[in-house]
């Protein structure tokens, strides 16, 4: 039988795995959109920026990789990692994990990318 001080944690980490795992459509969604700027040639927009710095890599983005492995994504609970950074390079970035100040809401910060994923 678990401890009630163990019941939040436990469901933190459900909260947090769900969370990102809501991500990894959305970041196929921008690469798709980053893809469609670069070929329109409006390199300017952040997803295609994106886009170009996994390129940039060495990393082949295509529309059906970055719908691949944004269906394979597939966060571990203690070693979570970005959602942004394997869908457009297939790269595990480990998620730094910050509470705010009230303790409410914790922040996933990817130290590759940039990218926050707030958990309210």
């Amino acid at each position: 039988m678990s401890s009630p001080t163990a019941l939040p944690d436990d469901s933190l980490a459900r909260r947090r795995t769900a969370m990102l795992l809501r991500q990894a459509p959305l970041e196929f969604a921008r690469a798709v959109y980053g893809i469609n700027d670069l070929a329109s040639g409006r390199s300017g927009t952040y997803a295609a920026q994106d886009v170009a710095r996994a390129e940039g890599m060495g990393v082949l983005v295509t529309r059906e990789r970055v719908q691949q492995r944004a269906r394979s994504y597939l966060p571990v609970e203690g070693r979570e990692h970005c959602p942004r950074c394997w869908v457009f390079a297939g790269a595990r970035s480990p998620l730094a994990l910050e509470s705010s100040l009230g303790g409410n809401c914790e922040v996933a910060r990817c130290g590759n990318c940039g990218g926050e994923y707030p958990n309210p």
